[in-house]
């Protein structure tokens, strides 16, 4: 099963989702919920999108043009050379 697509979602205890809250804090990162004004526009058209994103800086930079590299989270050294090359 790839990607955990059929696993079942694992709620966290109150005091798992406080740790978290607090690292993204000390990150310097927000959350911002779906019907929020800085979530991101494009998101919101996905099947499922997530309700919560984790936002670290000016929320405006999604409003802007942008593009996206996807990739595997263990990618070889050569996958890590292109992004990087189509990256900059």
């Amino acid at each position: 099963i790839s990607g955990g697509a059929n696993r079942v979602a694992r709620i966290p205890s109150a005091g798992e989702a406080e740790a978290e809250l607090e690292a993204a804090r000390r990150a310097g990162a927000r959350f911002v919920g779906i019907g929020e004004a800085d979530y991101p526009a494009l998101l919101k058209t996905l099947d499922n999108p997530p309700p919560l994103l984790a936002v670290k800086g000016e929320g405006a930079v999604f409003r802007l043009p942008a593009v996206a590299i996807v990739g595997a989270r263990n990618a070889s050294l050569a996958g890590i050379k292109m992004a990087r090359m189509l990256a900059s």
